[in-house]
Parts: structure tokens; C-alpha cells; sequence
């Protein structure tokens, strides 16, 4: 089944100055950006001593959103990784030629499958 999304590869561009990390496809036409990550904000409030309101993040909510946008950017190729794990693992059923139970093929077959269709929109 063929899926309706952009093709990748999808890459995960550098932080900007809006503390967000950009998410593009090579081979999309027009503007470029897929989606943009960013990490939770929190708010400081102003005080007497500081009279702007600015917002924060730890280390650990940049290093979590680095890693969100480096996930999303390999999607695609996840996605083609499973649709090969699909077809290897039901020729094996069909045939009786994996090594390990029954049961666990077709457990593997089964979460394959429901991954794809997440990704598909089924």
C-alpha cells in the first residue's frame, strides 16, 4: 500500500533563534518544513528586579526535543524498514522456514502491521 506522505529523506535542521529545531524533506516542493519541535517552554515572570517576562527551558527539554525531531526524521525510513519486515516475516510464515515458534512470528507480524497502519492513517 502506498502511503500519501512527502518522500524522504527527512533531515532534522539546528536549533534557530526561536529554540526550535526545523524538519524537512529533500524532495518536497515548495516550502520545505514538515513540522517544527520545540522544546516546553516555562515561564518566568516578571520581578522587581526583572521587568520583562521571558520563558526557559532545562537541558533536558532540549536534549528530549532533539531527540523527538531526530525520530520524526527518520519516519520514512522506518516506515520502508517495516514494510520489508512485513513481507519477510509473512513469506516465513507461509513457508514454515523461521526458526522460532509460530506464535512469536506471529506476534512480530502483528505489531508490524499496526505500526504501518498507524503511520498510514489506518
Amino acid at each position: 500500500m502506498a502511503s500519501n506522505h512527502t518522500p524522504g529523506p527527512w533531515i532534522d535542521k539546528h536549533w534557530d533563534a526561536n529554540q526550535q529545531i526545523t524538519i524537512t524533506a529533500l524532495a518536497f516542493r515548495g516550502p520545505n518544513v514538515l513540522a517544527l519541535v520545540r522544546p516546553p517552554l516555562t515561564l518566568i515572570e516578571p520581578t522587581p528586579v526583572r521587568a520583562i517576562t521571558e520563558w526557559s527551558c532545562t537541558e533536558k527539554d532540549v536534549t528530549e526535543a532533539a531527540a523527538n525531531a531526530r525520530l520524526i526524521a527518520a519516519a520514512p525510513d522506518m516506515l520502508q524498514a517495516l514494510r520489508i519486515a512485513e513481507e519477510e516475516l509473512q513469506f516465513d510464515k507461509e513457508r514454515a522456514t523461521y526458526g522460532t515458534e509460530p506464535r512469536v512470528v506471529d506476534q512480530a507480524l502483528r505489531l508490524v502491521r499496526q505500526a504501518i497502519a498507524k503511520a498510514e492513517g489506518g
